[in-house]
């Protein structure tokens, strides 16, 4: 997987698959809610994303109807454009292999 954030240059040709979002849990750290974001990439035969962006975004917990356990935090979110990069030889001697992808246990 080949990661481009926002900002860098893009001198190479791509299809574009989609957009994707991913926000972490509470107390997911930035590899682990990165992690995920490449996962779903794969999933959607992406061996690239670009324009890679990052932030927090407010989240609320709690049990539903019960405004007294309601709680706010911030949870990391990434999002990307999902990409299938034309790999060839040039790419690969600037880029390398790309990165892995690790898949969860179920």
């Amino acid at each position: 997987m080949y990661l481009f954030f926002e900002g860098e240059e893009l001198p190479f040709n791509y299809e574009k698959l989609g957009v994707l979002e991913v926000e972490g849990e509470r107390y997911a750290s930035n590899s682990e809610v990165l992690e995920e974001l490449k996962r779903e990439a794969w999933g959607k035969c992406a061996n690239g994303l670009i324009k890679i962006n990052s932030g927090y975004k407010e989240r609320e917990q709690g049990v539903v109807f019960v405004s007294e356990t309601e709680e706010t935090y911030r949870a990391k979110f990434y999002t990307a454009i999902a990409v299938k990069i034309s790999l060839n030889e040039d790419f690969i001697a600037k880029y390398g292999e790309g990165l892995p992808v690790t898949f969860k246990e179920k």
